[in-house]
């Protein structure tokens, strides 16, 4: 029997012409900042439209009890029916009553919001979306 033969040993410049596994290398170097870039957005965009919910719900709230709380009639007439028209109105995020907070101020009734957002990520931080809105009284 004969011994075998020793595998040949490359040369550095052989080394640096080989291209295979390029690819994987070059896809597992983009892929986590490209993610992490689309649910960062993905993220953004839902504390936006958290926002404009939050928005529209304490604007519908601030309007209904101008309107119907002073008479004591209709569907605002009380500071918990007022809660639950902004929740009715806070288009599909359906968040706590305590949410809302409504008072009587000089431009009117005015209906606060503060809601503790969570951002999912690598990150895990969190922060206070809020939204005011007052409607003079009718």
């Amino acid at each position: 029997m004969t011994a075998p033969k020793p595998a040949p040993r490359r040369r550095p410049r052989s080394f640096l012409k080989d291209t295979s596994g390029a690819s994987a290398a070059e896809f597992a170097l983009v892929t986590f900042p490209f993610l992490l870039l689309v649910f960062s957005a993905l993220g953004f965009a839902q504390a936006i439209w958290i926002q404009n919910a939050l928005q529209e719900g304490a604007h519908s709230a601030a309007r209904c009890g101008a309107l119907y709380k002073i008479d004591g009639l209709g569907s605002c007439s009380s500071d918990s029916a007022i809660q639950a028209n902004a929740v009715s109105n806070a288009t599909g995020l359906l968040p706590a009553a305590s949410v809302f907070t409504p008072s009587q101020q000089s431009c009117g009734q005015e209906v606060d919001a503060s809601y503790p957002y969570n951002v999912l990520g690598v990150l895990q931080t969190s922060f206070t979306l809020t939204a005011k809105a007052c409607f003079a009284d009718g």
